[in-house]
């Protein structure tokens, strides 16, 4: 059989003496950092795959033959494709959305929209995110037609994402303030709108914290992460700016007039 030739991306390499552990001697370092090893798999390559895991959150890492290098990053092949997205698929636990999703009205988020929850859908955003910037403009038509959206603040891209996070739930009007971030977002730097807090309270960035540990157990790989339930009560969950086109199906609504220059790309 002939395999396709593969490139590493975005590597580091650990170099590593010979030992006699069940796990090759960096992956036996990982598991002494806090990591847990779910499971291993082959590659093509020659390369042993390794799912790992820590605080709800899964990579994939790989293994040299001789055991002796740990490599992260992407495996890509000649034609382009992402094969840890493959091995994801296949390797990675799949997460109980339905469990998670009963935590959801439990957390600290900012309700938008409309006043009956009927048609909702809930967004972890980070207050620097600029997809979440232009998911916040996409959702605005659909909120005036009927939707609800609850924003759930988390906090990992800046250094005051948590601040910001914690200044939207300790606002005054935290709406007004959730538009205030958006509408004076700054795309050429990728910030939030909004003073971040100067001294948050420790309860309101544990709070942050737990909203930010809910979405990593949603298996979402980043900002926005949208989560709603369709017509027969499956839970559903994105990451990523949808297209225009999608935002039907997710929030139950007709497909409303979105003229936003900004948001042509997503059509």
């Amino acid at each position: 059989m002939k395999f396709k030739t593969v490139l590493i991306a975005s590597t580091i390499l650990l170099a590593t003496t010979a030992s006699a552990t069940d796990y090759p001697r960096p992956i036996q370092k990982a598991v002494e950092a806090g990591l847990k090893v779910v499971t291993d798999f082959d590659t093509p390559s020659g390369l042993k795959g390794w799912v790992m895991q820590k605080n709800g959150q899964y990579s994939i890492v790989y293994t040299t033959s001789d055991g002796k290098y740990l490599i992260t990053g992407l495996l890509i092949d000649s034609d382009g494709n992402n094969l840890n997205a493959e091995y994801a698929r296949q390797y990675v636990p799949k997460p109980d959305y339905e469990a998670v999703y009963k935590q959801l009205g439990r957390v600290a988020s900012i309700t938008e929209g409309a006043k009956n929850d009927t048609i909702m859908i809930y967004v972890f955003f980070d207050p620097n995110c600029v997809f979440c910037h232009m998911l916040w403009k996409a959702m605005q038509p659909y909120e005036q037609a009927g939707l609800q959206v609850r924003w759930i603040p988390v906090a990992f891209l800046k250094k005051d994402s948590a601040d910001k996070a914690v200044a939207l739930l300790t606002a005054k009007d935290p709406v007004a303030a959730v538009a205030a971030n958006m509408s004076k977002f700054n795309k050429d730097i990728e910030s939030g709108g909004i003073e971040a807090e100067a001294n948050s309270p420790q309860d309101m960035l544990d709070k942050v914290s737990t909203n930010t540990e809910i979405m990593n157990h949603f298996g979402s790989s980043g900002t926005p992460t949208i989560v709603w339930k369709d017509n027969a009560g499956k839970v559903h969950v994105t990451d990523g700016m949808p297209r225009l086109s999608q935002l039907p199906d997710i929030t139950g609504l007709p497909e409303q007039k979105i003229e936003d220059p900004d948001l042509a790309q997503f059509k």
